[in-house]
C-alpha cells in the first residue's frame, strides 16, 4: 500500500484495488503482479495477468495496450518505466 501512495495513487483506488485483488489471497498487493502509470494524469494501478495488462478504472479493471517495459519481481513491482495507453 506504501508504495501506490508514495508513487501517487489515491487512497480510494488503493482501497479499490485491494477489493477487486481478493483472488490474489490475503495480501493481494504483495501477491498481484502490479506496477503503476507514469505520465499524463495521476498514476494509476496496472495488474499484469498472463500476456495482457490491466488498468484499475472506477468501473473495474479495462484491458490497456502496453507500450514500454513492466519488471515484476514480488513486493518489488512497481516499475517507474511502466506506460499503458488505450487499446
Amino acid at each position: 500500500m506504501r508504495a501506490l501512495l508514495e508513487r501517487g495513487v489515491g487512497h480510494a483506488q488503493v482501497r479499490r484495488a485491494i477489493e477487486r485483488l481478493r483472488a490474489y489471497g490475503d495480501w493481494p498487493l504483495s501477491d498481484a503482479p502490479l506496477a503503476t502509470t507514469t505520465g499524463r494524469g495521476r498514476p494509476r494501478v496496472v495488474l499484469r495477468e498472463h500476456d495482457a495488462a490491466y488498468v484499475l478504472s472506477p468501473r473495474g479493471w479495462q484491458r490497456f495496450q502496453v507500450r514500454g517495459p513492466f519488471s515484476y519481481s514480488g513486493p518489488a513491482a512497481f516499475d517507474d518505466r511502466t506506460h499503458a495507453s488505450r487499446l
